[in-house]
């Protein structure tokens, strides 16, 4: 099986209980065809440039 990586940025002021749920229902997106072998989250980090007038955000 090939690997594969992949990143996610979602809004940093999203309350902890709701990013949860999106990270796991990227999750469950990939596990229906694929393996994952880690998932690191990295936390709010500032963007190289604004995006929708947005400065920062949460990487996964």
């Amino acid at each position: 099986m090939r690997k594969y990586e992949t990143m996610f940025i979602l809004k940093s002021n999203l309350e902890e209980e709701k990013r949860n749920e999106l990270i796991n229902k990227f999750k469950s997106i990939i596990e229906t065809d694929g393996q994952i072998t880690s998932v690191d989250e990295w936390g709010n980090r500032k963007l190289a440039y604004e995006i929708n007038k947005l400065n920062d955000g949460y990487y996964v």
